[in-house]
């Protein structure tokens, strides 16, 4: 790891870090994401966490939404 951070960390802002000049065969991928302006998202915002409907075993009323078959 070249910057000592996971590939899943998230950066802070003005966080410098250090690219390999190897070209390691990414090269058209980041050119289709230029093209097409795709930015790709890395974490969610706080915004969009509070707009998430909750789910799963502990939100579910048996007969409402968990239905026993």
């Amino acid at each position: 790891m070249l910057n000592n951070i996971s590939t899943t960390s998230e950066l802070v802002p003005g966080q410098l870090i250090l690219i390999p000049s190897k070209d390691y065969g990414y090269q058209e991928i980041v050119n289709y994401f230029t093209l097409n302006k795709v930015e790709p998202a890395t974490a969610l915002t706080q915004t969009q966490i509070e707009a998430l409907e909750p789910q799963g075993i502990g939100y579910m009323a048996i007969g409402i939404d968990f239905i026993v078959s």
